[in-house]
């Protein structure tokens, strides 16, 4: 008895349903591991309060990224850092976004060594400062949590500032 061919186009269209249950299901466990990874990762994360909800967050995925690379060049800054579309890689090495809206020298005073974490990284860009340019008044505040974040840090680090035309430049660094 032969087969007919109503039956074997039965057959293949099962067995290609079949695949692709396989490959959802697949692909679902895995985005609810990368999800468990970054809610583990929020967990572990300091306080930093109920209004910077993005914060928290951003610094989640930061991480989550740097612990799928090696070697990264790790660009972190504020919104203008975190908006930007930087390339997925320089010199051979992968680039991590590790900008943050808002974030002043302040924020990276505080997390700059977490964000860094246990990753071979190759490179820091600290490109912050336009959100503490505004205040006159915080020079020496602003100095000093310069100092102390490049202090924390571990890597090879490279100081880019980007101010408003007519802002006078963060030149206490040289």
């Amino acid at each position: 008895m032969r087969p007919s061919w109503i039956s074997i186009i039965a057959f293949c269209v099962a067995l290609v349903a079949l695949a692709g249950f396989i490959t959802l299901a697949f692909a679902y466990e895995n985005l609810r591991r990368q999800m468990a990874g970054i809610s583990s990762d929020m967990a572990r994360l300091p306080s930093i309060s109920a209004s910077h909800e993005h914060s928290e967050a951003r610094l989640a995925v930061i991480r989550s990224q740097l612990s799928r690379v090696e070697k990264p060049i790790i660009v972190m800054g504020d919104s203008i850092v975190e908006s930007a579309l930087l390339p997925p890689a320089l010199c051979g090495h992968p680039i991590i976004n590790a900008g943050v809206g808002g974030a002043t020298i302040g924020f990276f005073t505080r997390y700059a060594s977490l964000i860094e974490g246990d990753s071979n990284r190759a490179l820091i860009l600290l490109s912050v400062g336009i959100n503490d340019a505004g205040s006159p008044h915080n020079f020496s505040g602003c100095r000093s949590a310069y100092t102390a974040t490049l202090q924390s840090l571990r890597s090879p680090v490279e100081v880019v500032t980007v101010t408003p035309q007519g802002m006078r430049q963060l030149t206490f660094l040289q």
